[in-house]
């Protein structure tokens, strides 16, 4: 007799090929796990993401996480018959909408057999005051939390902690989206080639999306740039303030930062170990939750960090703090 799965259905404001480190978390996990589980993913439909049918059954039905959409939404997960619903959390495909805050007390009335467990990928403390109250029924009304940092929790507000109190808890690290790779000097010769960079430069590499929090302008004529040359691995968007702003101040101070635009994993990682050093000067500090930091700790290359706490060089994780 063949034994029966668990179902679980994986709720994700963004899936690929939606350009989110929480959207590729998501997809990684469902990856690895459904092996052993019956995987459903329920998104958004304005990524372009696909409905898949096959072994991981992706729903891109989500138009709006408002309550014009509930019955939408409601009708696929009742469609489903999840034992469990994984709900992950923030995204910016939610946007401020109350309904995904309340979403697991919905789901447990409309079946309470149903286990909702949600993870929070972001540090609720750093909120406002309203952001933290909006989380309260996120974790009042889930089974299980589960916290990328153990940080994150122990500085909950206390109304927070109270809510999640009670629940189950687990702590575990988001890792990287990205693959290790070893050093490839004819990669790099070709991104060189390709940036129009000299051949005898050293390679300053930073990653992710721009905005205040990764706090890049710290960069600006901060390093030699005789001996080195930027690339910036994703793009520049000039009808995104921040980032429009950004590029005219580094215009301004005379940067010449290479965007690769999109770059698959693969080329990511091969990117990042051909680095002379990696640069994550985050105004919070780098922490775990942090994927392209994680992202880079992956390969063989020198990486300069903040951090809240730690200063100084740690041999062992080739990162200066």
């Amino acid at each position: 007799m063949k034994e029966k799965r668990l179902k679980v259905l994986f709720i994700a404001g963004s899936y690929p090929p939606a350009l989110c480190g929480i959207g590729d978390y998501t997809a990684l996990l469902v990856r690895e796990l459904s092996a052993r589980i019956s995987a459903h993913v329920l998104t958004s439909s304005f990524y372009n993401t696909k409905e898949d049918k096959s072994r991981i059954k992706v729903y891109p039905v989500v138009g709006a996480w408002k309550i014009k959409n509930l019955k939408k939404i409601m009708g696929t997960v009742s469609g489903i018959r999840p034992d469990i619903v994984h709900i992950q959390y923030p995204s910016a495909a939610y946007k401020k909408n109350l309904l995904f805050n309340f979403l697991p007390l919905i789901i447990k009335i409309s079946n309470p057999r149903v286990k909702v467990i949600s993870t929070f990928h972001e540090p609720v403390h750093r909120l406002g005051i309203t952001g933290q109250l909006r989380m309260i029924p996120n974790m009042l009304f889930s089974d299980g939390c589960i916290f990328i940092e153990e940080e994150g929790y122990k500085k909950l507000p206390l109304l927070n902690k109270a809510a999640a109190a009670a629940k189950k808890r687990a702590f575990i690290p988001a890792g990287s989206n990205i693959p290790k790779a070893a050093y490839d000097p004819e990669y790099r010769r070709k991104i060189m080639k390709r940036a129009g960079i000299g051949p005898k430069k050293k390679l300053l590499i930073t990653f992710g999306f721009i905005n205040r929090i990764k706090n890049y302008e710290t960069l600006f004529n901060a390093y030699d740039k005789s001996q080195f040359s930027w690339i910036h691995i994703g793009s520049i968007d000039p009808n995104n303030v921040y980032q429009a702003g950004f590029l005219r101040s580094a215009l301004k101070a005379g940067e010449k930062i290479f965007f690769t635009g999109y770059l698959s994993a693969k080329e990511t990682a091969k990117l990042l170990a051909c680095a002379d050093v990696s640069v994550f000067p985050f105004s919070d500090g780098v922490t775990d939750r942090h994927a392209t930091f994680m992202a880079a700790l992956n390969q063989p290359a020198y990486i300069a960090a903040s951090h809240a706490d730690k200063r100084g060089y740690d041999k062992s994780s080739n990162v200066y703090y």
